[in-house]
């Protein structure tokens, strides 16, 4: 019977491949025509819509039970601010590797 020693150097079939590590054979190029963009619109649009909870619903809801239109604008650009502000915060997270409280 043969025990292994800690000194042993640990096989790289034993090694576990990192599911978010970047492997430069899946890498695309991105589209460079209208309609080439237009295959990402559908999977965009369903990532924005899910960003969007229950929050923001009541508080656009009320915001416009209380002034009516007058601060729908507001809205619409908090709207658009949060889908961008959380794809970035996306992004630096997947290159960095680190949680994005920790860049701030």
């Amino acid at each position: 019977m043969t025990h292994s020693t800690p000194s042993e150097p640990v096989p790289d079939t034993a090694r576990i491949r990192d599911p978010y590590e970047l492997d430069p054979a899946d890498l695309q190029d991105p589209p460079r025509t209208f309609r080439g963009a237009l295959k990402f619109l559908g999977p965009g649009m369903i990532t924005s819509a899910a960003v969007v909870g229950s929050g923001e619903l009541l508080t656009a809801t009320t915001l416009g039970a209380q002034v009516g239109f007058l601060l729908l604008w507001l809205v619409l650009v908090s709207t658009f601010v949060k889908v961008w502000v959380q794809i970035e915060l996306g992004r630096w997270t997947i290159s960095t590797g680190r949680v994005a409280v920790s860049g701030c």
